[in-house]
C-alpha cells in the first residue's frame, strides 16, 4: 500500500469532499479516501499494482472535480 496527497479543485463543501471520497473509495485498489476540505486535500491509501494516480484524477473528474497530479 501507498499512501499520497492531492490537491482538488472545485471543492466548496461538505457534500463536495463526500462526493469526491465516495468515488474515489470505490475504486478497486483504493483502501481508504479522505478529504480534508479547507486544504482542499485528498489523501489515498491505494495499491500501486492494481490502481494509478492518473486512474484516481480521472474518477474525481468524472465526478465533476479537478485533481492535480
Amino acid at each position: 500500500m501507498e499512501q499520497k496527497e492531492f490537491t482538488v479543485k472545485g471543492m466548496m463543501c461538505e457534500g463536495c469532499s463526500g462526493a469526491v471520497e465516495r468515488v474515489v473509495s470505490s475504486l478497486s485498489g483504493v483502501q481508504k479516501a479522505r478529504v480534508i476540505l479547507k486544504e482542499a486535500l485528498l489523501i489515498v491509501d491505494y495499491n500501486p499494482q492494481t490502481v494509478s494516480p492518473e486512474s484516481i484524477a480521472r474518477a474525481v473528474s468524472d465526478a465533476g472535480y479537478e485533481m492535480i497530479l
